[in-house]
Order: structure tokens, then C-alpha cells, then sequence
């Protein structure tokens, strides 16, 4: 298993076994070089890339829900708790402001089978207004991530709900009964063709077994919608609905059988093992929690970073050749087809937003454990997260974390996303689990 380290100055630091001086050697290098630097908005929203003249037309400026809950936590883990609960407020006004999403869905108004009439993932962040653009707004995981994280907040007495906040408690529960999002098709974390995929069933779930331990924590708070009232027993039964889903398709993507939709491997399942900690601790199964990073490693590993799925044709080799800019950036849920015709199996985008997430989940599980194997497999994918920090010969900037390294007249370079805040979220938060 190799992998290529692009920072000389990084390069000198790494090791096979780290004491706690050598970690904090690396991290000052990355904080003097500004690696962990978050661009927020006075609203204490991020946008998905801090982006500069090279790079503005790839529209990672807008705010990605999805993102925003990963750079959060990650604040919330390390300290940060008011940037994190900031963050987590500020989501929860666009919401709020576009409630009618929500209410028209759960009214019979709105055909939610057109995800432009769903509640809006990307939007404008500096003033929270839902973009024109049509997109791939049929993401239940990042509205999982969101009621998930919002809840977890309350349950560990670190907010207090808001009467907006409550309103939206009953809307998203509300909300996701009307589309049974135990079998809804989505668009899911890589905004693509609609499908039932267990990364979007799992986020959902978790965020309703918050929402239990909330009501149970609360029983005098009257949660309701007009004529609709949230029990326990109505969120113990979509909890059972989206735990019997996930044990039929895990540890698949998604199992039906359409060529466009059915997927066995795809990286977006790590996120159910970490953060939001369901194969274990939700469906009691650690050996379906080994299974999916097996398939992971196996399928998806290469040498630059990991890949989204086999197949995945964003970002295909030599794209800038192929695509114009708009073409790249092109919403293609729907279409699909159109963008596959460019690639070659093989040629799929490695992404540097995996290997930090299987360092932490190594290192929780050498905490489980204290398997030596573990801890060894978590320094070394903390290792690779650290390979593929930019150097000297990056087009844009050096020490930054970047979405992906494509490959560009057969060689691997980054693309123009540089740096994806999510990427760097995501190495921070390795940093805090290899020091613990």
C-alpha cells in the first residue's frame, strides 16, 4: 500500500510511530502555513472551498449543508463549541426562512418527486437565500446530518431550543415521514443519479434517535404541526423503518439493480461508522462495520486517495480536455449518461476527504480494542491524509487540503477545488484522535 507525499516540508515529519512532540510538530507547521485556516462568514457559515481568481468558477463559494455539519463537529471535537453551535444556528435559519419547503411537502402542495421543491442543501450563505439554479436538492443524508448534529447539541445541554428550532424539531420528522426516507430515492452525498442508498437512510436514522432521546429528555415540550403531533411511538417506528432498510442493503450502497442505480462499495458508507457510529452502535454488527471498510480499501484505495465509487466520473481523467468549465460544475442527476461518456473505468478522481475519516475510525477502534493493528492502521491513514497536502508544485497554494487528484496527461495532479474545507475539517479531526 503506497502513497505519494507532495509536501517536502511534511514529508520530513511523517512517521511509522508517533510520540505526542512529533504530532505537534506537524500541527504548528500546518497552523503557521495556514492549513487549518476556515474562511467563515460573519454568519458563521463556511462555503464548501476558499476559493480565489484561479478557481471562483467552480461555485464552491455557495454553502453546502452536508459541509458546513462536517466543518461543525469538527470545530465542536477540538473546542470550538460556540463556532460549532454558530454554524449549526445559522442552517437552521435558512431552514427556517424556506420553511414553506417543508410544509407544502408534508401538505400535499408540492411533489416532492421534483427536488427543486425539496428543502434546498446549497444556497447563498452570506444573506440565506436558496439559489435559482436547478440542483440536487433531493439529499436526505445532509438533512440527516443537520437534525442529527442540532439534536446531539440539545442532548448534551449545549443549547437550548429556540422557538424556530422547535418549530423545525416536528417539520423535519414530519418531513421525512411524508417521503418515507427508508425507501426514498435521492441524489445522496455525491448529487447524482436518484436512488434508496444507505448513506442517505443512515444519516436520517441517527438524527431520529437523537430526536427520541430529545422528546424523552423534554415531555412537556408540545411538538406539533397544525393537525400532526411527534410521539415517541410515531419516531420509534421510522427509527425501526430506517434500521430495517439498512440491514437489508448494508453493506451495499444501494441493492436495486438498475445499472445507473445498484453499487456495492462507495466511500460515502464510512460516514455511517464515523461520526455517526450506526453499524456498531446502532445495529449491534462490528463485523458489518469491517466489511464496509474492507470493501472500501479493496475497491475504492488508490495510491493518491480514495475514490468515491468505481465508475465515478467526476472529474475523469484529463476533464479540462474533455468538459468545459460548465460542463464540470453541471448538475447531472438526471443525466448522468452525459458525463459517463468521457471516462474509462479505472480513471475514476481520488479523493483526500476518506483517509482522515479511517484514521479516526481506527483509532476508536484500537480504543475499543487496544489491538495494536489498529492503532498502526490509524497512523497510517492519518499518514496519507498528510501525502496529499499540497507542495511546491501545486497551481494554487501550498499546504492546503484539496477535493481530489485527478488524473492529467496520465499523471495525478489536484483539481481546482483548492482547499475543500471539508477536506480540511477532516484532517484536523484526525489530528485530535491520533493526540488522544
Amino acid at each position: 500500500m503506497k502513497y505519494k507525499i507532495h509536501n517536502k516540508a511534511i514529508k520530513e515529519l511523517i512517521r511509522e510511530e508517533y510520540h505526542p512532540d512529533d504530532l505537534n510538530s506537524i500541527f504548528n507547521l500546518l497552523q503557521e502555513n495556514n492549513t487549518f485556516f476556515f474562511n467563515k462568514l460573519e454568519n458563521g457559515l463556511y462555503p464548501a472551498a476558499d476559493l480565489g481568481d484561479k478557481n471562483i468558477y467552480t461555485n464552491y463559494d455557495k454553502v453546502w449543508v452536508r459541509d458546513n455539519i462536517f466543518i461543525a463537529y469538527t470545530h465542536y471535537i477540538n473546542g470550538k463549541k460556540q463556532e460549532a453551535i454558530q454554524t449549526v444556528r445559522s442552517l437552521g435559519k435558512f431552514f427556517y426562512k424556506h420553511k414553506h419547503r417543508f410544509e407544502d411537502i408534508i401538505n400535499n402542495t408540492s411533489d416532492f418527486n421534483n427536488p427543486m421543491n425539496r428543502p434546498h442543501i446549497r444556497f447563498n450563505g452570506s444573506d440565506l437565500s436558496e439559489s435559482p439554479e436547478n440542483w440536487a436538492h433531493a439529499e436526505n443524508d445532509a438533512l440527516g446530518y443537520y437534525f442529527w448534529f442540532l439534536n446531539q447539541l440539545a442532548n448534551n445541554k449545549e443549547v437550548t431550543f429556540t422557538d424556530e428550532e422547535t418549530e423545525l424539531f416536528s417539520l423535519f420528522i414530519l418531513y421525512f415521514k411524508k417521503i418515507e426516507f427508508w425507501q426514498d430515492e435521492d441524489s445522496g452525498h455525491w448529487e447524482e443519479t436518484r436512488k434508496i442508498e444507505a448513506s442517505s437512510i443512515g444519516p436520517v436514522t441517527r438524527s431520529l434517535v437523537e430526536a427520541l432521546e430529545f422528546l424523552r429528555q423534554n415531555p412537556l415540550i408540545n411538538f406539533s404541526f397544525e393537525n400532526y403531533t411527534i410521539t415517541q411511538e410515531l419516531i420509534i417506528n421510522l427509527i425501526e423503518k430506517g434500521k430495517t432498510s439498512l440491514l437489508e442493503i448494508l453493506p451495499n450502497e444501494c441493492i436495486q439493480q438498475d445499472k445507473l442505480k445498484y453499487r456495492d462499495a462507495d466511500a460515502a458508507l464510512l460516514f455511517l461508522i464515523y461520526p455517526l457510529n450506526i453499524p456498531f452502535g446502532l445495529l449491534e454488527n462490528e463485523k458489518l462495520e469491517d466489511t464496509i471498510i474492507e470493501n472500501v480499501i479493496e475497491k475504492l484505495q488508490g495510491n493518491y486517495g480514495i475514490r468515491r465509487y468505481m465508475g465515478d466520473s467526476f472529474w475523469t481523467a484529463d476533464t479540462k480536455k474533455k468538459q468545459s468549465q460548465d460542463e464540470i460544475t453541471a448538475d447531472y442527476s438526471d443525466r448522468i449518461e452525459d458525463r459517463n461518456k468521457n471516462h474509462m473505468l479505472g480513471e475514476e478522481a481520488q479523493w483526500c476527504i476518506f483517509d482522515s475519516i479511517l484514521s479516526v475510525i481506527y483509532g476508536i477502534k484500537y480504543q475499543r480494542s487496544k489491538n495494536k493493528e489498529h492503532r498502526k492502521l490509524q497512523t497510517y491513514y492519518f499518514n496519507r491524509a498528510l501525502s496529499q497536502i499540497t507542495g511546491e508544485d501545486c497551481m494554487f497554494e501550498n499546504f492546503k487540503c484539496p477535493e481530489m487528484y485527478y488524473l492529467e496527461d496520465e499523471q495525478y495532479v489536484v483539481n481546482d477545488t483548492v482547499p475543500l474545507l471539508w477536506a480540511q475539517a477532516n484532517m484536523w479531526m484526525s489530528f485530535w484522535f491520533m493526540k488522544d
